[in-house]
């Protein structure tokens, strides 16, 4: 992965298996996503015993996107081809100077196994393609070291490699799958959550009080919408004592409960409201999963941000802004990798008022879930048996796209929805920071329209 504007470094490491000494004749070459060729360097190295040679060059690239490289290793004596792969890399526009887009971020599972060991350069490329924040959990078992309300090695590693790219961190208050009931259990609960914060204090960190409460996946004691409006008075006070600055984030609803789920989600936020959450969070966080495109809002789950917004407007929270902490669609089963990238951006624009935040779900795929689950990601797995042939750690086209926008919209002013006098045309009006107009437009059928 590269984000300058005008080369990029490649080192081919050669690593000799023998204990002889050979001359081998190194051919590397470079095309773009169409396989036409861009660029060679030939060198000859001399690799002896077991020493491993380092051979750095440079490349410049005329455009952003895919490109492929090619490297033929052979002897240079007997012309015996040692090696001759070819593999896809991207090369991805970003903000300059650093810049973060503060409307976008990825939930992320790499202090849970996902990728562990890349985790600084990992993050480091996320914070360079100009994304604000990651979620993860900070689940009290993975976090805390055993019976203690110590933080661990991995998690400090983690809120420091965020803190070294200037990100924040959306953290998942969790304790498990069994959410407090009891006054003992709330004891326990305030414990968990003095010492994260205490912990945490000082840096770019913001909380989200459980995750999807409202299905049994994550509530496995039946806990009810008003025991989740006690936990968010609870966690608000504590937070809000310790720094007032620091934002909650309540809901975190999913966007089913069961097949039939079109009155049940609606009707626990209801709940939680009636029983006095509201007033103990600052942000409310919804789960907007659809396998529609997006810019089909008929559907029930298309109906959450509007039903939300209502909803907390009738009790009294105007002012409250509505962020997604987890959405997205997986090249398992949903879209293929073209359209993700597609939906991602369509998505962007078509929630860019309504929603304050949009977190996608999620910046890696996994590879111990479902087939579905480990789709969802913009980035491939980090073992080369998940990766459907491409190397580890090589992006999607959605993560290239996402990129090119936050580069493009960081700061941007949405003015609406224009007409282009075609019904299966979308297009809306932006404001850009330096100045210029943008028009965001696509057509919603497959037949090209100029």
């Amino acid at each position: 992965f590269n984000f300058t504007d005008t080369y990029t470094e490649f080192t081919l490491e050669l690593v000799n298996i023998t204990h002889l000494s050979r001359r081998v004749e190194v051919d590397v070459a470079f095309s773009n996503a169409e396989n036409q060729p861009e660029g060679r360097r030939s060198f000859e190295v001399t690799v002896g015993g077991k020493e491993v040679k380092h051979q750095s060059f440079e490349m410049d690239f005329s455009q952003y996107g895919f490109h492929y490289l090619e490297t033929i290793v052979k002897d240079a004596d007997t012309g015996q081809v040692y090696m001759n792969n070819k593999f896809r890399f991207a090369v991805m526009r970003a903000p300059q100077d650093g810049l973060k887009n503060p409307k976008m971020g990825f939930a992320d599972h790499t202090p849970h196994g996902h990728g562990i060991n890349e985790m600084e350069r990992k993050i480091a490329l996320l914070g360079d393609m100009g994304i604000s924040y990651l979620r993860s959990d900070y689940d009290q078992p993975s976090m805390m070291e055993t019976g203690t309300l110590e933080i661990n090695d991995l998690f400090n590693r983690y809120s420091e490699a965020l803190a070294a790219n200037d990100m924040g961190s959306l953290a998942i208050l969790v304790t498990g799958k069994y959410p407090p009931r009891t006054e003992a259990e709330f004891a326990e609960w305030d414990k968990y959550v003095e010492a994260t914060v205490n912990h945490f204090k000082g840096t770019k960190t913001w909380y989200e009080v459980w995750n999807e409460y409202n299905i049994p996946g994550f509530n496995y004691n039946n806990a009810t919408p008003e025991d989740y409006a006690k936990m968010l008075q609870h966690t608000y006070t504590i937070i809000k004592r310790i720094d007032p600055s620091v934002a909650v984030c309540g809901l975190a609803f999913a966007p089913a409960t069961k097949p039939s789920y079109e009155v049940d989600w609606e009707e626990w936020i209801r709940m939680v409201l009636e029983a006095g959450g509201g007033d103990y969070m600052d942000i409310a966080s919804v789960h907007l999963y659809t396998h529609n495109v997006p810019e089909d809002f008929s559907s029930a789950r298309g109906k959450i941000i509007p039903v939300t917004r209502a909803m907390l407007d009738e009790f009294g929270y105007e002012d409250m802004k509505i962020i997604t902490s987890e959405m997205g669609w997986s090249t398992k089963g949903d879209v293929d990798e073209d359209s993700q990238a597609s939906y991602v951006i369509r998505y962007m624009t078509l929630v860019y008022n309504s929603l304050d935040k949009v977190t996608w779900y999620v910046d890696q795929d996994k590879q111990s879930t479902s087939e579905s689950e480990n789709g969802y990601g913009m980035m491939r797995a980090w073992t080369r048996g998940f990766t459907d042939g491409y190397e580890p750690y090589a992006v999607k086209p959605s993560m290239m796209a996402l990129s090119n926008w936050n580069a493009l919209m960081t700061g941007a002013v949405c003015h609406g929805e224009v007409n282009i006098g075609n019904q299966d045309t979308l297009g809306y009006q932006f404001s850009l920071p330096d100045g210029k107009e943008a028009l965001v437009i696509w057509s919603q059928t497959d037949t090209p329209t100029t």
